[in-house]
């Protein structure tokens, strides 16, 4: 290997973190590729055997070139003190399923609104002291509308961090989620972001294989993620989100901690995520 070649990849490596990792992967950069092709050959499933890990060098790593272009034991491992067996086993195969299926299918749902804005109204005691909240989109717009539900308080495990999320209508029998910060603005990655929904909520389908409803397609896979997880926001939730990414558009980048604080990075981004 000629000297620009090997100080490319001492530079690709350090930049990507798999230096110290793989003696297996060199990379040329005249022609812009890897010039090792993979022990395993097409085991990989994958047609370019000179791919390294599927070009998600952010999220995957193969220390001998042995392992298959997917996530399983080898390369996503399973903490021992978290979740079931069961659990990651249900995850790695809807996950690698769901990465195979690509994301197609998410064209024509509606993109989320960079923001939204949250009033409060207050009644007078003749009333009975009451308040209610009405949400509007950037342009003015009241939600819910043609496109949009109510919006509402995240439940349960869900969207830690999140002031308030909404859905979409049904676009094509698939939903976009959408969860926003105190200020009214998108978040777009991590613990609080919303995602896509395979099926929409109230709709059913048979042309899934993980079921016919919102909560085996789309929810059950967020909970073997949290589980997994020890219920904070790690390695398996950010493939939920590789899975199910938030229509984000153009909004700003955009990121808050488990108790609804802004913060300027997030282990959630879906760079990265795969083939």
């Amino acid at each position: 290997m000629r000297l620009n070649q090997a100080l490319a990849f001492l530079t690709f490596g350090v930049i990507f973190g798999f230096f110290a990792q793989t003696t297996m992967a060199y990379y040329n950069p005249e022609i812009g590729r890897f010039i090792s092709r993979d022990p395993i050959g097409y085991e990989t499933e994958d047609a370019n055997l000179y791919r390294y890990v599927g070009n998600a060098v952010p999220n995957f790593s193969d220390n001998e070139g042995t392992c298959p272009n997917k996530i399983n034991e080898c390369n996503f491992p399973k903490n021992s003190s978290c979740g079931s067996d069961e659990e990651y086993n249900q995850f790695l195969t809807w996950y690698n399923n769901e990465m195979k299926r690509g994301h197609k299918w998410m064209k024509d749902i509606p993109v989320c609104p960079c923001t939204v804005t949250k009033k409060t109204l207050t009644f007078p005691a003749i009333f009975g002291n009451r308040t209610r909240i009405k949400y509007y989109d950037s342009g003015g717009k009241r939600i819910p509308n043609a496109t949009w539900e109510e919006p509402g308080k995240p439940t349960g495990n869900y969207h830690k961090g999140a002031d308030f999320c909404m859905r979409s209508k049904s676009f094509g029998g698939h939903a976009s989620q959408c969860c926003y910060d105190k200020k009214g603005k998108l978040i777009t990655e991590g613990t609080g972001s919303g995602s896509v929904d395979y099926v929409a909520t109230g709709v059913f389908t048979y042309t899934t294989p993980w079921g016919t409803s919102h909560r085996s397609s789309d929810v059950l896979p967020a909970d073997w993620a949290n589980s997994l997880d020890c219920g904070s926001f790690e390695t398996f939730s950010e493939l939920y989100l590789c899975a199910r990414p938030p229509k984000n558009g153009d909004c700003p980048s955009n990121a808050v901690d488990s108790e609804g604080n802004n913060v300027t990075s997030s282990r959630g981004s879906t760079n990265g995520c795969g083939k």
